[in-house]
């Protein structure tokens, strides 16, 4: 059974749908040469659409775990929501749970109290790693930088696991994502093998990872890994990223080889990695070459809260064949809107990207690609995706979800894991498609001569025109 779960004003509506068996999709068989294909029970997943649902389906999950949780983000917050999210990893623990958190070194160190001090004083089975990234070395890890350290990379992936059921989101464990964040979450219950997937994943990069000790101190474990932190330098830099990539990739080459009867199965995943500086680009591929087959009668949908293309992406959202809509923040629903000193100015920048990409689509005058702003009062937006539609068909047969925003942060500096879901169930599917129009129905279509017109004066437009192009692989 399907479960649509909406909270909206203190009430919760639950739909229910019946499922279908069908045979797998034939549609993308060449996305098994990306990523393992997992095959999965579409029973009983649920989406996660209000983020007061996350956060309660994660409480929920916390205290149901009987052997693991396994948690992969960027950081955790300090505020009220997350000191609740805090006390049932310290229940797990005690019953005996083994607990495992993979989050970001720079960004669970920011500021005090951090994630690191939330985290602290934990007894039993309970671990906490915190990725370095490579590239991090000499002068740019120098303390006067500040968090502008984590503009060089960060471990960002997003993946939530309670013994055999798993969140697929892209959303990070603090109070925004809990409260009025909208991004997007996806529980996939008894899935031992994609379960068994992402916690071998977490595995590698956590024992490539600081290590957070009682107290809340950060450690490198000498005699380990054997071979020194990247933060030593250059060489220090590659042979830790060579190190680490070989790893990964024998992972995925052991998990390639399982096979499955493509007859009883209508749910696959396939787990899409993005390590640039780790040399591993299989989302980048698989999304450039779906975009690739789009055809004429063929509509893509996608989302993302930090809009900035790489020019190889912008190129086939540009010309692609078939109905393209995207849907990004707004500068108001940016999640930097609002910030002090430098910070606030984040938001023009993208909003500079998606006017030019506005300015370059317009040349082709398409009427089969269109942009929205995504606006919804008191809320950010930070939702990310991607809808397929095949031709002549109502709803999706395939999805893209995770902690990919697919900008140039994503694709060349971040740490970052998306999972492809294709399906022939048709409830599923239907599930799937009022997922994305709720996101759109929130969605203020924009045009080349709209842009930005609303949000800054023209001096600031000319100055986020002229700096952006230097600046935005940071972004």
């Amino acid at each position: 059974m399907l479960r649509l779960c909406i909270q909206r004003n203190g009430l919760t509506r639950q739909r229910q749908y019946t499922t279908v068996s069908d045979s797998f999709p034939k549609q993308f068989p060449w996305l098994r040469t990306y990523g393992p294909a997992i095959p999965i029970s579409s029973r009983h997943i649920e989406l996660l659409l209000e983020p007061s649902d996350f956060y309660g389906k994660l409480i929920d999950l916390c205290d149901r775990s009987r052997r693991r949780i396994v948690l992969s983000s960027l950081y955790l917050g300090t505020s009220e929501l997350e000191n609740g999210l805090v006390a049932a990893l310290r229940r797990a623990a005690a019953r005996g749970v083994s607990v495992r958190l993979l989050l970001d070194y720079n960004r669970s160190l920011r500021g005090c109290p951090n994630s690191c001090t939330q985290l602290s004083g934990i007894a039993g089975d309970f671990s906490v790693s915190l990725y370095h990234a490579p590239n991090l070395y000499g002068w740019r890890r120098s303390r006067r930088l500040g968090n502008l350290r984590e503009a060089v990379g960060v471990q960002h992936m997003k993946a939530y696991i309670s013994d055999d059921d798993v969140i697929l989101s892209g959303a990070n464990l603090s109070e925004t994502y809990f409260t009025n964040r909208q991004d997007r979450s996806i529980l996939v219950p008894n899935s031992p093998d994609l379960t068994n997937f992402i916690v071998e994943l977490v595995t590698i990069i956590s024992d490539s990872s600081f290590q957070m000790d009682s107290n809340g101190i950060p450690y490198w474990p000498k005699g380990i890994h054997g071979y020194r932190h990247p933060f030593y330098g250059r060489r220090a830099s590659a042979a830790f990223a060579w190190n680490v990539s070989q790893q990964i990739k024998q992972f995925i080459s052991r998990w390639n080889k399982d096979k499955f009867d493509s007859n009883k199965v209508d749910t696959v995943v396939y787990p899409l990695l993005q390590m640039a500086p780790l040399r591993i680009l299989s989302e980048t591929e698989a999304v450039l070459r779906l975009l690739g087959e789009c055809r004429i009668g063929d509509r893509l949908y996608m989302a993302s809260g930090y809009f900035n293309p790489l020019s190889s992406l912008s190129d086939f959202l540009v010309t692609s064949k078939g109905s393209r809509s995207l849907l990004v923040a707004s500068p108001q629903t940016n999640g930097w809107w609002g910030a002090r000193g430098p910070g606030r100015f984040i938001p023009g920048v993208y909003q500079a990207t998606t006017d030019k990409f506005l300015r370059d689509s317009a040349i082709y005058r398409d009427p089969e690609l269109q942009v929205r702003h995504y606006r919804r009062p008191g809320y950010s937006y930070h939702g990310k995706g991607l809808w397929w539609y095949p031709r002549g068909s109502q709803h999706p047969c395939l999805t893209l979800i995770g902690s990919s925003n697919f900008g140039h942060r994503s694709w060349i500096r971040d740490l970052e894991l998306q999972f492809a879901i294709a399906t022939t169930n048709s409830d599923l599917q239907a599930l799937f498609h009022k997922e994305r129009e709720y996101l759109w129905s929130y969605g203020e279509l924009l045009d080349s001569s709209t842009g930005s017109s609303s949000e800054y004066n023209s001096t600031t437009k000319l100055l986020l025109k002229l700096v952006t192009p230097f600046i935005q692989t940071f972004f």
